[in-house]
Order: C-alpha cells, then structure tokens, then sequence
C-alpha cells in the first residue's frame, strides 16, 4: 500500500500522494535594512529587495503559488513590476512578515506607479502600504484574477488603477478589492469586480472621487464595465464624487456611506444601463470646489432602465435625486422607498428640489418615496411644490411629504424614530437586507436605508438599556 508522504517547504505543507513532486510552492522573504540579494531570500537569509524590484539583483523567480514578502516596519523606495502569473488557486502573492507597520512601497512622487502588472493573472496583494505614486499605486493593467486587500494607501493620484483592453472589448475579469485605507480606485474596463469594506481617506491626497469605473480606454472606447458589485465602503471627505459609474453596465451599488464630501454622492452617467442602487446612505455633501458636481444621486446622459431603492439622502447641494438627458435622455428609471430629505440643503431658493427631473426625460416611474422639503418637491421640466400634483404627474400616486423623524441626523443617526412615517410604508422590491445588513422581513417594509422591523426596534432597545 502506497502511504502519502507530507514534506514541509518554508512555510508550506506540501503532501505528495502519488510518489512524485508537484509544483514546488515557496514563500521568499524581503529585509531592506539586513537583506542581501545574494541571500537564498529564506525567512532566515532574506533577500534585501523582492523578486520584480527594480533593485533586485538576485536570481530568484516566481511562479504559481509562492509568496514574496516584505518585512513589516521597512520602507523600499521602488517599484515592483509583478513578473509573472499565478494560476488558478495558486496565486502569486505580495504580502508582509513580522511586526510592526505594514512595510511600505514608496514611490518618492517620481515613478507612475509602486506596484506594476502588465497580463500578469492571479495575483494577491496583501497588507502593503502604497504611496507616493504620481498615476497609480498599484497599477494593473489587463491581469484577470488580482485580490488587493489589507493595504494602505496614501499620497498617490490614483490609489489603484486597472485597466482592460484600451482597443478591444476585452474587459479585466476577476478582481477584487477590499478592506483596503484608500483614496481614489479607477476601474477601467472591468467585468464583475467586487470592490467592498474599503475606508476611504482623501486627508493623505489623491484624486477627488471614491471609485470611478469607466472603459479601457478612459474615453468610451475598448472594453466596457459590467456586473460590478460596490458594496459597504465609507466614502467621506472628498472633493468631485463618492461613486461614479461611466459606460457601465448592470452595476449594483449597494449598503455604502457616502458623506461629509464635496460633490455629488453617486453618479450614473455616460450610458451607464441597468444600475441598481439600494440601501446607501449619502448626507452632508457640499458642492465640489469648481461648483460643477453637487446632488445626491444624478443621472444623466443616456443612463437608461436602472433601479433606486430605499436610499436615504440628507442635505446636499442642490438636489437629492435627479434624472437628466443633456445630450442623451436618462429614461425607463423605477425609483421606489427612498428618503428625499432636501429640508436642509443649502439654500438655493428657486433652484433647488427633492427631485430634478429635466424636460428632455419621458418615462419614470417613483413610487412610495417620501420626500422633506424647504422649498420644492420637483424642479426641472416643471416646478412642482404640492405632492398631490407630483403624485398626479407621476403617475402611481403613492409618493409622501412629511417629516421622516430620523433619530438625531445632526448627528448622522438616520435610524426611524418609532412613529415615523416611513415605517410600514414602503413596498416590496425584492431586497433581503436593509443598510445595516439586517434582514428585511415580513410582508411590509420601510422607505429609506434603516427597515425598522419588530425584530431590529427590540435590538435598539437593548443598546439603549
């Protein structure tokens, strides 16, 4: 009887069934101040630079499964060109060792990127810090399958870039970005990308908007976004936009905080088709410094057939909802169970509105939203202030004007006072989990991003006693 025999390789179990030797999976190590490139790069004789620095002058290479990497608290001032693939539940990836701060790839505001790939596929990048990149901290362009996660970012333009094909539609598949301190993430041409749990911090620089996804090209051309998930990030302090979704199609937006910005909170623009945006919570937004970006959530330019559900927005510039054409009409939107909370916009007396919808837009549907207003419920192709008359032009007839009772917004707690009327009043749309993650239950539901159910008022309770 053959008996599996089980070899352990650095930091590896490595089990051999059949008699023979499989890929040889190795993890390498990175010391800037002890390393030597001559070293066997062992956790024990680590090398000074990682395998694609450009500093390093060793002979080592790496394939599917290894790991490179880097000693916490050392900082190495190069870029590191990813220089080969991993493969299908053997990735390649870059990560830390040690204690203390997260090692850091610096790139002294004088190279484009501190982390580069070019068709490099399976990759994880883990725990670094990335900085000072003049276009991006980490870079990839055209690799399926990359997993950032853990790190942080600072003082880049763009914290990360990846683009797919910039001349075929060829969009990069497989990636995924999370829990990551970041400023600004541009998704160029990306097909299913998960970008989720992100912290984002525009005080340590970087460009002015949360996550941008566009097409390979930047331009409209080469490869389309689609199916992207952008999900529970906190998205405060910017200057241009939380969300921007261009040329995208079949995004879901869902359960982020986006407030405390200049700018406008979520944007589908540029013939983004099919967008779903539901449970996020957008609030005290200005607008940004060249006054050219302001409302909650705005649509425009031939952004067709998407879906907004119980969102809650809360005094921003201008307006809290809004559906344009400019040079394309942005028709076939179904709105449904949102807070439209304009009481405390700035005062745009005459201009502003809950709702801007413009002339060149002929279907909508709105239904069961609850609007707060200090001046008008819809501006636009017609100035509407009586919700009886909205209700009429609109069509459904279901829409609310009343105070919604937040818990304390002057503090950010947009949960439901108990005798709100949001509660109960919104319509199933198919939703399982409210912004909080709690499940949405029963045959009724509440309008905005807090489902105040039995079950969820009995919790709140507790935390009070």
């Amino acid at each position: 009887m053959f008996w599996p025999t089980t070899y352990w390789i650095e930091s590896y179990w490595f089990t051999n069934y059949w008699g023979i030797w499989g890929p040889r999976i190795t993890t390498y190590y990175a010391d800037m101040t002890l390393g030597d490139d001559s070293n066997a790069g062992t956790l024990a004789s680590p090398w000074q630079y990682a395998v694609g620095m450009s500093g390093y002058t060793g002979a080592g290479t790496l394939s599917a499964g290894d790991s490179m990497l880097l000693k916490k608290g050392e900082t190495w001032r190069e870029q590191l060109t990813v220089p080969s693939s991993g493969s299908a539940g053997s990735p390649i990836t870059f990560g830390a060792y040690g204690g203390g701060d997260d090692p850091i790839i610096d790139g002294e505001s004088t190279r484009d990127a501190c982390l580069y790939g070019t068709d490099k596929d399976y990759i994880t990048i883990d725990g670094l810090t990335v900085q000072g990149s003049n276009i991006g901290g980490v870079w990839n362009d055209r690799g399926d399958n990359w997993i950032i996660k853990n790190g942080t970012f600072s003082g880049n333009y763009v914290s990360i870039l990846v683009r797919g094909h910039e001349t075929e539609e060829e969009p990069v598949v497989g990636l995924e970005i999370y829990s990551n301190t970041s400023t600004a993430m541009d998704l160029r041409g990306t097909s299913s990308a998960k970008v989720h749990n992100n912290i984002f911090d525009f005080a340590v620089g970087g460009k002015a908007f949360g996550v941008q996804t566009h097409t390979g090209d930047n331009a409209g051309g080469g490869a389309n976004s689609s199916g992207i998930k952008i999900y529970e990030n906190d998205i405060p302090g910017f200057d241009g936009g939380g969300i921007i979704l261009k040329y995208t199609t079949a995004a879901e937006v869902y359960r982020n905080h986006i407030h405390d910005g200049d700018g406008l909170g979520i944007a589908v623009n540029s013939y983004s088709t099919g967008a779903i945006l539901t449970y996020n919570l957008i609030h005290d937004l200005t607008n940004n410094t060249g006054d050219t970006l302001f409302n909650g959530i705005d649509i425009n330019i031939g952004s067709t057939g998407g879906f907004a559900y119980n969102n809650t927005i809360y005094k921003v510039h201008m307006n809290c909802f809004t559906l344009e054409s400019d040079t394309v009409a942005s028709d076939g939107w179904t709105v449904k169970n949102n807070i439209f909370d304009s009481s405390q916009n700035e005062d745009h007396s005459g201009i502003d509105a809950s709702i801007y919808i413009d002339g060149g837009i002929s279907t909508f549907t709105f239904d069961t939203n609850l609007v707060y207003i200090s001046d008008a419920i819809v501006r636009g192709y017609a100035t509407i202030t009586d919700i009886a008359v909205w209700n009429a032009t609109a069509g459904v007839g279901t829409d609310l004007e009343a105070d919604p009772l937040f818990i304390d917004a002057a503090n950010a707690d947009f949960h439901l006072q108990d005798g709100s009327p949001c509660i109960n009043r919104g319509v199933k749309v198919g939703l399982t989990q409210d912004y909080e993650g709690n499940p949405v239950i029963g045959g009724v539901v509440d309008i905005g991003a807090y489902d105040t159910t039995p079950a969820v008022r009995s919790r709140r309770r507790r935390r009070i006693l």
